[in-house]
This record gives structure tokens, C-alpha cells and sequence, in this order.
């Protein structure tokens, strides 16, 4: 069976590079719900990248 979705954790790179797709992505976009949408996913990514980084912090 194929395995569609990779439930393992992201790493803070990955979830840069995620947001900064996003970011891009949004810039050029002119459909409102879409990018209402796109705008929603962008910050949860945020708000998980920046948890990941401080908790790094803590443990440092």
C-alpha cells in the first residue's frame, strides 16, 4: 500500500521553507478564498515554527 502522507515531525527547516512557499505563494495569488485559506495554513506553520524554535532556545 502506498504511505500518501509522512507523519513524521518537521524540523525547523523544513517548516521555513514551508512558510516561505506559502509567502510566496500568497504574493502573487488573487482569489480571496484561496487565499484566505492559504493565509490561515501560513500561520499555523508560523505559529508551529516558532514553538520549535523556542523550545529549542529552553533546551539550549
Amino acid at each position: 500500500m502506498f504511505k500518501l502522507m509522512d507523519n513524521e515531525p518537521l524540523d525547523a527547516q523544513e517548516l521555513a521553507e514551508q512558510c516561505f512557499t506559502l509567502a510566496y505563494l500568497l504574493s502573487g495569488l488573487e482569489h480571496p478564498g484561496l487565499k484566505e485559506s492559504l493565509i490561515y495554513i501560513l500561520l499555523e506553520k508560523q505559529s508551529a515554527l516558532l514553538s520549535l524554535l523556542c523550545t529549542v532556545a529552553k533546551n539550549e
